[in-house]
């Protein structure tokens, strides 16, 4: 089972849902907005870790319950607790080598992507770095999708879980590991890819083009079964997945062939 809901759990932080008003539209008339911009939020403030324009000790989660209008984060900034995905949808694109920390706060909160409501999507550009302080829940069963595309860029998880479909019950959900850009895990579990541990539900982690996971601690056994259920694929599922164990390092590092 996943973790408890704690959005409205502590006294002194302030929920703040994705509400754009500063709409652009690129040019194949997709919409986005700018994180950074007091306009685009409900409570007309920026989310961060900590507001000293606030009473002492106040930071904000920020909620997307809308994919109808992407938010793109160009500044470097973190935020409370990040839901993406909030009941509804929402897509979040870490862009121009922006360096994103979510759930660093006190004790620290878990990040969902589609979870704990979807469809949600995250997407972390080349040079960028997306870091969770805790886990990184990806989906929920059935009708809450979360997609997860590092398109060169970088996502740490160094105190907490990355798990895409360990909650809920059915729906696959994906992590896609691209263009040269590289996951960091503190460890792999074996409902990191929803099956086998949690049988009711699959994660598919795709690895392309120069892409990498590494992971401390010795994770080949987890491999095989994952491989052979297709549920890592290298290039699309049109390549094969190396996975080496350095133990003078204690990293297991993989790769697509």
């Amino acid at each position: 089972a996943g973790p408890m809901l704690a959005f409205n759990a502590m006294a002194q932080r302030e929920d703040n849902h994705w509400s754009p008003l500063d709409v652009y539209t690129d040019g194949d008339g997709n919409q986005y907005a700018y994180w950074d911009d007091v306009n685009n939020w409900s409570v007309a403030v920026v989310p961060v870790v900590y507001d000293t324009n606030q009473p002492a000790g106040t930071y904000y989660n920020a909620a997307f319950n809308s994919a109808a209008v992407k938010c793109v984060v160009t500044n470097s900034t973190g935020v409370g607790q990040l839901m993406c995905g909030f009941g509804g949808g929402g897509v979040l694109e870490i862009a121009k080598t922006a360096q994103f920390q979510a759930g660093f706060h006190g004790g620290g909160d878990w990040t969902g992507i589609g979870f704990v409501a979807g469809p949600g999507t995250l997407i972390v550009d080349p040079g960028s770095d997306f870091t969770c302080a805790q886990h990184l829940w990806v989906g929920q069963g059935t009708a809450d999708k979360g997609t997860v595309i590092i398109n060169g860029g970088t996502l740490h998880i160094p105190g907490g879980e990355l798990g895409v479909s360990w909650n809920g019950t059915g729906g696959t959900n994906y992590i896609t590991v691209t263009n040269g850009g590289a996951v960091y895990l503190r460890d792999w579990a074996s409902s990191t890819l929803g099956a086998p541990g949690n049988a009711n539900s699959s994660g598919i982690m795709d690895l392309e083009a120069g892409s990498k996971v590494v992971i401390t601690n010795n994770a080949l056994s987890y491999m095989p079964v994952l491989i052979a259920s297709n549920q890592l694929i290298g290039f699309g599922g049109v390549g094969t997945i190396q996975a080496t164990y350095n133990p003078s390092l204690n990293i297991t590092t993989l790769i697509p062939l």
